[in-house]
């Protein structure tokens, strides 16, 4: 596994596996689910547990079942259809590779494979924005592309000299940030303001969210698990 993914430890013991899982069961965590092939996302809860099979019993949420097209349910649907799962507990994020086993219209059975990988991360996953994110925000009377964003808060780039209007734990409250074609009114603080690159010509400002509302929350952490299915894909 390349040094980047160092965080990404796979997990072969098949009893801390059982135990992982049971943890998705007894926290209720949302899971999020992914079909690579078809680029689809929806969200499920575990409702049971079969440990000794590896087998879960889920429930598609009302809202992700709803906007599922009959092609969607199709790919979902196909026999052995691969699906990796993903939730967190705590700092932790857990990911898995799991096979369609049966569905009776929200509720289907899945198999998980081993290894089981475990993401320990003391912050929210971050992602590198892309252009399709749209996502931008105005900070005073400039408006900056961000650089990344997490639930726990953005950076933006900016060039030399630029840096000197930012200052660790300035406020800049009421700033407006789009996002996935939403345009939502956040509260940030400085976290630090560290060079981008070696060449010190352009700097990376941190920010984070201060009562970011917690339905924002969840939108940016859902694309971040989707991004992160998609950077990790060639290990589950």
């Amino acid at each position: 596994m390349p040094t980047k993914d160092k965080d990404l430890e796979p997990v072969n013991d098949l009893k801390m596996v059982q135990r992982y899982l049971r943890y998705g069961l007894e926290f209720h965590e949302l899971v999020s689910c992914y079909i690579e092939d078809s680029n689809l996302r929806f969200d499920a809860f575990i409702k049971a547990v079969d440990i000794d099979k590896l087998a879960l019993d889920m429930e598609i949420t009302d809202e992700c079942f709803a906007k599922l097209d009959s092609n969607q349910i199709s790919a979902i649907d196909r026999p052995q259809s691969e699906i990796r799962l993903s939730y967190s507990v705590n700092e932790a994020t857990f990911f898995v590779h799991a096979k369609f086993q049966r569905r009776n219209i929200r509720n289907m059975a899945v198999k998980a494979d081993m290894p089981m990988y475990k993401l320990q991360r003391r912050e929210a996953l971050r992602i590198k924005v892309m252009a399709s994110h749209k996502a931008t925000v105005r900070l005073g009377p400039t408006v900056f592309p961000l650089f990344d964003i997490s639930a726990g808060g953005l950076s933006v780039v900016v060039g030399i000299n630029e840096e000197k209007d930012f200052k660790k734990q300035q406020l800049f409250p009421g700033s407006m940030m789009t996002f996935l074609g939403k345009e939502i009114k956040v509260d940030l603080e400085v976290k630090n303001v560290l060079p981008a690159d070696k060449s010190g010509v352009k700097w990376k400002v941190g920010f984070r969210f201060k009562g970011l509302p917690g339905a924002i929350e969840q939108m940016i952490a859902r694309e971040a698990y989707l991004h992160t299915h998609k950077i990790w894909s060639r290990f589950l």
